[in-house]
């Protein structure tokens, strides 16, 4: 592939190689003597963590050239052996390279096994060479160079090998390298792998009768094969404890025998190559022409030491993210240092020409050095060699980092619908590569919460995360970092997942919360450790690990910064990375809201409040494991009492809900709510008319509540004649102040409620959140943290009186961030203290010296919203803080007042007015029209008109302060006479909605659009009872329609009849302008047969999206031509929805198979007669794979229940949207 590079990276240096298609398996691919040539000592590349193998063909054996697939926009690490098997790219000789590259052998018989290597077999006849022997010669510091001679003499005449090398001894043993060997087993023993797991056999057990036995140790090393024990060149390890069954599978043996065999030979052949390629300095002759000459001995190479300290310490001062991508190479390690146990001498610190003795100076380490190493050559001159600069900190680092405050960040129970911490992993199993990634989409994923059990106060945990006193050292040795509440271990209390469990799809693209998933999937990939404290500990289930590796991919090929990419940018100080910032608490609603299928409560996540206050939601071990477990019982037993046999606890939410029938029985209930610290919610229900003495206890009791959320109910009564509290009607105001002075409560509410009514819903969250009128509440209110101020809401019978006495008894407004006051559904008052933050806190106002109209006259950030069409004398609406008002008024005499409002609340936004129906709409704007072009905030001027039976017309115009923005929406009826708000508006007019209209105002409106036709900004025209307009209406507006440029045009009505054809003509007419087509009646099939006569040009409906027929009406698969013409257009229907509209069976089978049911969103039958059973199936089945349907519904009498939910079954796996709504028989 020309032009086609790799890019790979070692340290700060980068290099790029060309690829080339590989002549076997057709993939570019790096050629791996270009990566040996430009990286001597190369022992491995790594994606970061991630190793890239060389290619593989479909038997997954290695093949040639051999090389590594080729990963665009990535740029691969090379990682170098630390433990010594490094080429070094000076004159060496078969001794000294032996030496440097000393690795565990194997020894295999060959009896079997063909061989093409000719120098092996030449040598046959010779003894086997003794593997310690150029150790040993190495470990005598006093030898001379005779000696030295001798010895690489002998190694080469006894067929002494490399690590890269291997040879055939003279018993016909071949010796192999132990970590090749090891990964060809791998390769052929990955499809029976997970049995082999599970039936916990190892590889060493079913290799123990083959010629390969040996190979493998159950702790370290290679065991000894048969052969060399009868040898006696060592004793055989002891075998792994544990219980094996009777038979190894033949299966397994056979498939290693098969695999090696085939595979000896080319990993021979690989062997000769590799040591060709060691690279010779300054044009020596051959070992075999040249003898050797004290100058010349290899172990008078030096390396000087570098500034920051000597090879050995740059290799102990590895970090322990590079110590952990050498797991697999530790016993080779710890071979090399039992054999050159003088390598923990100092290396000399003469001048560089002096002559060291120190053997392993001839592989200089590659592990992360400092600084510029100089190299001194055999004939004495020195050479600089840049080497890699070591980076001020580690991949693990950059990870906390980013991490700390997601960690850190602490959510209280009104801010935490869900937990925090979530990731997405594919939800199919039998992703392979990263290619199937890339074929991936959003929907390809499952959102999974993690059990956010970290820091938890008063869990008593240590550094590591262990309870304290649950496990001795021994223990915490031998178990695994991570655990489920099923298995592993259970006495550790730190954030973990469980991939087995319950996922939730998600239904939409997730970018938005890309970087913040990133960051906790590292965190489960590295594991985070701040300060030596373990905040999550790194993932120890292989599947598991796969999984977040390849949702880490997905993320990344998205765009999404991962921590390795931030590593290489080569940041001096972690304060120049910025972390990852915490979601907010609107982010986190709509992941739950808008992203996931979950439904609260959520089925692995419980919800727990901690001694701080804030809401963690773990796995339910932990959950059981840090609640008082008496105290549990008693809540869940609590129900069993005749007297509070309405109660459920709810575990899932941390709700305990109680129903109390009796005085005495409540007591019982306050102990056990004290004494629950742990459960967020109590909600209760007094279920008896409560006394003053009731309303005291109650009232001490709520002051000792450590619950975030307390939700009383009481039984209704009526209004106390006599007012205790000016402005409120009942005798609980002494229960709300003590609500509000419990700080713990950081939400609370009293509602009335029948007597022997049923006990209240679980979700008290959402509750709390959504409503906007009070009514039955009597008081709400939510505290806000951390400055604990509070949003009170208050059911009164003044709004006035009511305003006055909160403000005595709480001595000011201080304490308050928002107030609601409701007298009934049309006459409330809302209060916004300090809008946006700004302005400074009102003091206490303990004298109430100022009236409440000059107290919110002087305020500069209040914003009052007033809503009232009782109360229109309300003192709220002389003040200057009006933010938005809706009030009913009579025009005449109330015009001057409001012109007055207008003029003094410089912070008005809306002002929305209910005038009488004779009133003109044209003239009240006018009215008003000079203020409010003068205005400094006001946006939008609304005038409404009643009608009665819910008819209603709207004027509304935005932008009013702005003559070339404003804008004006109608929705009006004949009776409106909107002819002259047209001609004074025209240019203005953005949307229209016409229940009917005159000739008269029709033919304004023909004539202002023709005579301002590149003026207009009118987008939306919707026609409602369409049949009932006139003929020269409905000329005039399809003239309208064809010349405006609209963004939607509908139709509706109900059919008539006498007008169908006259409607069949406009919409032929309009055609290519309608966009939605709503008709209903009995006589919908009559304006179906006018449509199908005007075909083509009825069908030229390319903008339509929505259709919607509704009977009672008979029809035949002819009688839906026109219908089945629009099914397949190239802008797809997005909805279908057929009303009591009655076909043949043939033509449901029909229609089944017209309907593009990939682009549909919307589709919903709903016939008289019953669909029968072939019916439903062809509709089922008609449905693809990934539809984009989000509604579907066949509403048909007669199916039984289990084929209905048999067939929703069959049909939910198809959609992309797993949460869409399907019902088939009403069964939803």
């Amino acid at each position: 592939m020309t032009g086609v590079y790799q890019s790979f990276r070692s340290g700060d240096r980068t290099v790029r190689i060309q690829t080339f298609s590989h002549p076997v398996t057709g993939e570019p691919f790096v050629i791996w003597s270009d990566i040996a040539d430009c990286f001597p000592g190369v022992a491995r590349i790594q994606n970061e963590d991630v190793f890239v193998p060389l290619l593989r063909d479909e038997r997954l054996y290695r093949v040639r050239p051999h090389g590594i697939k080729y990963h665009p926009d990535v740029a691969l690490d090379v990682i170098y052996d630390r433990t010594g098997k490094f080429r070094p790219r000076f004159q060496t000789h078969n001794g000294s390279l032996k030496s440097a590259t000393t690795a565990e052998i194997v020894r295999i018989k060959t009896k079997d096994i063909p061989s093409n290597n000719t120098d092996g077999a030449s040598n046959s006849s010779s003894k086997p060479s003794n593997s310690n022997t150029s150790n040993n010669n190495n470990d005598n510091n006093n030898n001379n160079n005779n000696n030295i001679n001798n010895n690489n003499t002998n190694n080469s005449n006894n067929g002494g090998s490399s690590s890269s090398g291997s040879s055939v001894s003279g018993d016909g043993d071949l010796a192999v390298p132990v970590d090749t060997l090891k990964t060809v087993i791998h390769e052929a023993l990955m499809p029976i792998y997970k049995e082999l797991k599970k039936a916990g056999i190892p590889l060493e057990k079913i290799l123990e009768n083959t010629p390969y036995a040996g190979l493998y140790s159950s702790k370290e090393g290679p065991i000894p094969s048969a052969s060399a024990k009868g040898k006696g060149k060592g004793k055989a390890k002891a075998p792994m404890t544990g219980i094996f069954g009777d038979e190894i599978s033949p299966e397994a043996v056979a498939i290693v025998e098969k695999a090696l065999s085939e595979e000896m030979p080319e990993l021979i052949q690989e062997s000769d190559n590799d040591r060709s390629h060691v690279e010779v300095i300054s044009g020596c002759a051959p070992e075999q022409e040249q003898p050797l000459t004290a100058a010349e001995d290899p172990k008078a190479v030096e390396v000087e030491p570098s500034k920051d300290g000597d090879d050995e310490e740059q290799q102990d001062d590895q970090t322990q993210a590079d110590m952990e991508d050498k797991e697999t190479t530790v016993s080779d390690a710890e071979s090399e240092e039992k054999a050159q146990p003088s390598e923990k001498q100092d290396i000399p610190t003469s001048p560089t020409n002096n002559i060291s003795t120190k053997a392993e100076s001839t592989a200089p380490t590659t592990s992360t050095p400092t600084a510029m190493a100089t190299l001194t050559k055999v004939d004495g001159t020195q050479a600089v060699v840049k080497e890699e600069k070591r980076s001020p900190f580690s991949i693990h680092d950059i990870v906390a980092h980013r991490a700390k405050d997601i960690l850190a960040q602490r959510y209280d129970w009104l801010e935490s619908p869900c937990p925090k911490l979530f990731i997405m992993v594919p939800h199919k199993d039998d992703v392979s590569s990263v290619a199937d990634i890339r074929t991936m989409t959003w929907q390809d994923f499952d959102l999974y919460f993690l059990c956010d059990c970290g820091e938890i106060p008063g869990a008593d945990v240590d550094k590591l995360g262990y309870i304290q006193g649950s496990l001795n050292s021994n223990q915490r040795d031998s178990t695994k970092t991570t655990h489920t509440h099923q298995q592993s271990t259970p006495q550790r209390c730190l954030p973990h997942v469980d991939i087995d469990g319950l996922g939730y799809a998600l239904q939409k693209d997730a970018l938005a919360f890309g970087p913040y998933m990133m960051a906790i999937l590292e965190m489960l990939e590295y594991g985070v450790a701040i300060d030596g404290v373990v905040k999550v500990p790194a993932l120890s289930d292989l599947v598991a690990r796969k999984k977040v590796m390849y949702a880490m991919a997905f993320l990344m090929m998205q765009g999404v910064e991962a921590s390795h990419q931030v590593h290489a940018k080569g940041y001096a100080s972690l304060d120049e990375i910025k972390p990852i910032v915490p979601l907010k608490e609107a982010e986190l609603a709509d992941l739950y809201r808008s992203w996931i299928s979950a439904r609260r409560p959520l089925e692995a996540s419980f919800a727990y409040r901690t001694l701080a206050g804030d809401i963690r939601w773990i796995c339910y071990y932990h959950w059981t494991l840090l609640s008082a477990r008496d105290n549990i019982e008693k809540a869940i037993d609590f129900s069993l009492h005749p007297d509070s046999k309405q109660s459920a606890f709810h575990m899932n939410l941390g709700s305990l809900i109680i129903a109390v029938k009796t005085r005495e029985r409540v007591q019982d209930f306050y102990r056990l709510a004290e004494q629950l610290t742990t459960v967020p919610v109590l909600s209760f229900f007094l279920d008896w008319d409560l006394s003053g003495k009731d309303e005291s206890e109650l009232q001490s009791r709520i002051y000792k509540f450590t619950a975030s959320c307390v939700k009383i109910h009481v039984r209704e009564r009526e209004e106390e004649a006599n007012e205790v509290i000016p402005g409120f009607g009942h005798g609980y105001f002494g229960v709300i102040l003590a609500g509000l002075s419990n700080k713990m409560i950081q939400a609370f509410s009293i509602e009335k409620r029948v007597p022997g009514d049923a006990t209240d819903t679980a979700d008290e969250l959402f509750a709390f959140k959504g409503s906007v009128y009070l009514d039955p509440v009597l008081a709400r209110f939510t505290r806000e943290l951390p400055s604990f101020k509070v949003q009170l809401g208050l059911l009164v019978t003044n709004l006035d009186r009511a305003a006055n006495s909160i403000r005595a008894v709480l001595n000011g407004f201080h304490t308050l961030s928002k107030l609601t006051l409701e007298a009934s559904y049309w006459d409330h008052v809302n209060i916004d203290f300090c809008v946006d933050g700004e302005g400074p806190d009102d003091l206490e106002d303990s004298q109430l010296t100022e009236s409440e109209v000059d107290f919110f006259n002087r305020r500069e950030h209040d914003a009052i919203t007033v809503r009232t069409y009782l109360s229109a004398d309300t003192n709220f609406l002389k003040t200057h803080a009006l933010k938005d008002v809706n009030i009913r008024i009579a025009f005449q005499e109330d015009g001057p007042r409001i012109r007055e409002l207008i003029k003094n609340n410089r912070r008005l936004k809306r002002l929305e007015l209910s005038i009488d129906c004779k009133d003109d709409p044209c003239q009240v704007f006018e009215y008003f029209k000079a203020l409010m072009h003068n205005h400094p905030s006001m946006d939008a001027f609304q005038l409404r008109k009643d009608w009665g039976k819910n008819n209603k017309s709207n004027f509304v115009w935005h932008g009013v302060s702005d003559r070339s923005k404003m804008t004006l929406a109608i929705q009006s009826y004949a009776e409106d006479k909107i002819g002259p708000l047209l001609q004074k508006f025209g240019t203005c007019l953005l949307q229209l909605f016409i229940h009917s209209i005159n000739a008269q105002d029709s033919a304004i409106l023909e004539k202002v659009t023709r005579s301002r036709k590149g003026q207009l900004k009118l987008i939306a025209i919707t026609l409602v009872d369409a049949f009932s307009m006139s003929q020269p209406a409905l000329d005039d507006l399809a003239k309208v329609v064809l010349r405006t440029s609209l963004q939607r045009f509908s139709i509706t009505g109900t059919a008539s009849p006498r007008a169908t054809t006259r409607l069949a003509d406009f919409m032929t007419m309009v055609a290519p302008k309608i966009t939605d087509i709503h008709l209903f009646g009995e006589h919908g099939k009559a304006i179906l047969t006018e449509l199908a006569k005007r075909m083509p040009e009825s069908s030229n409906m390319g903008l339509l999206i929505e259709l919607k027929l509704s009977g009672p009406f008979d029809a035949t698969t002819k009688d839906l031509a026109w219908l089945r013409s629009l099914l397949n257009k190239e802008i797809p229907l997005g909805t279908i929805e057929l009303h009591k509209v009655n076909l043949s069976h043939q033509g449901w089978m029909t229609l089944a198979q017209e309907i593009d049911f990939m682009r549909l969103k919307y589709f919903r039958v709903g016939p008289d007669v019953p669909l029968k059973n072939e019916a439903i199936a062809a509709f089922v089945s008609a449905v693809p794979e990934k539809s984009g349907l989000e509604n579907f519904h066949l509403d048909s009498e007669g199916l039984r229940e289990g084929l209905c939910l048999a067939y929703k079954t069959m049909l939910i796996p198809k959609l992309r949207k797993k949460t869409a709504l399907v019902s088939i028989g009403r069964y939803f």
